[in-house]
């Protein structure tokens, strides 16, 4: 099974320090390092905001402020992680930001060269980027995230996701933004988003972090997993019920062990209250104790929540099933305990009954069947029929044990009546790659080891594969060639495999 990639080393610059000792110091002594933003922009006498200080880390003749701020915890992370200069070439950078990347570009900034060329630049978004491979040499393509408030999540996600599916053994992340801007304020000034000493609301900070990840198999803190999903019904500011995050939060509790902050992004102050009470009350409080909002005191670190007797949450073991690598895991606490190369089906993944297709997504052992029966005993209808031999004429042999799955999402509920099982096979020869009718199919000595190390109830996940082949081309098109013409012109060269 692929390794977790894990996090090397840590990089950060905020109104809380310079670095991460300072950062911890802050959050312990809980200090917000919030002031009058008046004491930088006299024009804004009632917000308060937090800013990076020294201001000189941020002023170079030759790069945008976010760009300086994102060398700046790049280098602290990268010397965190231990890495040298010369070992960066061939690693890929991860880089996000938001609205903050206009500082220097827009207005101006001290020392910063005035250009009026760049003033249209695709640079002003993707600098930091840039800047962080010029700077290190590395040859690698770098990634640009701009999605908002949560853009340096998202870089984190992509990160890992290129380093799980093989593209690199290390990787940069970094996440920076500057909205103390005039125009950035005056924007958010419009929505009526700012809070004051009377009206609880947001309040603008800059900030930048940076981590390295990589997939070495020494001890360290994993990206194990990531969820996310969309609203389509949310609406900017309103407080309309959000089934999509309830459920993200429901499947973060079921398959993450606790000890955990959730501080939904909600960007509207009018509705804070509302959020404070009916959506902590709706979503989140029979689910977990959480903070919902940055403003809370910082006690994050120290918080201990505990799991609801409401819902049936993961035990302290749980099962992953990786399509793309074709093997099962058996985590323990989180931490692998056991990996097993397995066979899932042949014809893909799906979830209609007679497709012969492995369902991915949450499921649960319904029932352990086959406890003391001899290695590679044959079943049928789930009853002990023998053992098997080479003469048999089942294909398509269940034996030893049987860990029949109950679907627990939606689009999976109906896998236990299609009778999706793990079980033992007789084509262990052939594991290691898709070759099933659906089930998950193990080695029979595997399959008891398996079989003794798990309860009913115990959750199981199957990942979707992550991999296409063969099937999809993603490009970029100049202004010399129009999506449509470069389209047309990759179907005339490989036919209908691409879209």
């Amino acid at each position: 099974m692929p390794i977790a990639p894990a996090i090397r080393g840590l990089g950060c610059l905020s109104c809380l320090g310079d670095g991460v000792n300072d950062h911890l110091r802050a959050i312990d002594s809980q200090t917000s390092g919030l002031r009058p933003l008046r004491e930088l922009q006299p024009d804004f006498p009632d917000i308060h905001a937090g800013w990076i200080k020294p201001r000189s880390l941020l002023s170079n003749r030759r790069w945008a402020p976010a760009s300086m701020a994102a060398l700046h915890v790049t280098a602290q992370a990268i010397l965190d992680a231990g890495w040298q200069n010369d070992d960066l070439s061939d690693v890929p950078v991860f880089a996000s930001g938001s609205r903050g990347n206009l500082a220097g570009w827009l207005e101006p900034w001290q020392d910063r060269r005035p250009l009026g060329l760049f003033a249209a630049s695709n640079s002003i978004a993707c600098e930091p980027a840039a800047a962080i491979c010029h700077h290190h040499r590395i040859r690698a393509p770098w990634h640009f995230s701009a999605s908002g408030c949560c853009a340096g999540l998202d870089a984190l996600i992509d990160a890992a996701l290129h380093l799980r599916v093989g593209r690199a053994r290390r990787a940069i992340v970094v996440a920076v933004d500057l909205p103390l801007v005039s125009p950035v304020l005056d924007a958010f000034a419009r929505t009526g988003m700012f809070g004051d000493s009377n009206t609880p609301g947001m309040q603008p900070a800059e900030a930048a972090a940076a981590i390295c990840l990589d997939l070495e198999e020494t001890p360290g803190v994993r990206i194990t997993d990531d969820i996310s999903g969309n609203d389509p019904d949310a609406r900017f500011g309103g407080n309309r019920p959000l089934p999509v995050l309830k459920e993200i939060l429901s499947r973060l509790l079921a398959i993450h062990i606790p000890n955990a902050a959730q501080t939904p992004h909600r960007p509207c102050p009018r509705c804070l209250s509302l959020a404070r009470n009916r959506s902590r009350r709706r979503y989140i409080e029979k689910l977990t104790p959480y903070r919902l909002h940055p403003q809370d005191r910082l006690r994050a670190r120290r918080k201990t929540f505990h799991r609801s007797p409401h819902r049936t949450l993961m035990t302290d073991r749980h099962i992953e099933v990786s399509i793309d690598a074709q093997t099962l895991t058996l985590f323990d606490h989180g931490h692998p305990l056991r990996v097993w190369s397995i066979s899932t089906a042949s014809r893909g993944v799906g979830f209609v009954s007679g497709s012969y297709r492995t369902p991915t997504g949450r499921f649960r052992i319904a029932e352990k069947i086959g406890d003391g029966a001899p290695i590679r005993t044959r079943f049928e209808s789930r009853q002990p029929k023998g053992i098997w031999n080479e003469l048999d004429s089942h294909s398509d042999g269940i034996l030893t044990r049987i860990l029949w799955l109950d679907g627990q999402d939606p689009e999976n509920r109906n896998s236990r009546d299609r009778f999706i099982y793990i079980h033992g096979t007789n084509q262990e020869s052939r594991l290691g790659k898709p070759a099933s009718h659906g089930c998950v199919r193990m080695g029979n000595q595997d399959m008891i080891e398996l079989f003794d190390l798990v309860a009913p109830g115990t959750t199981v996940i199957i990942h979707p594969p992550l991999i296409m082949k063969h099937r999809l081309i993603f490009f970029d098109c100049d202004s010399t060639l129009s999506s449509i013409e470069g389209i047309d012109e990759l179907a005339r060269a490989r036919g209908g495999d691409v879209f």
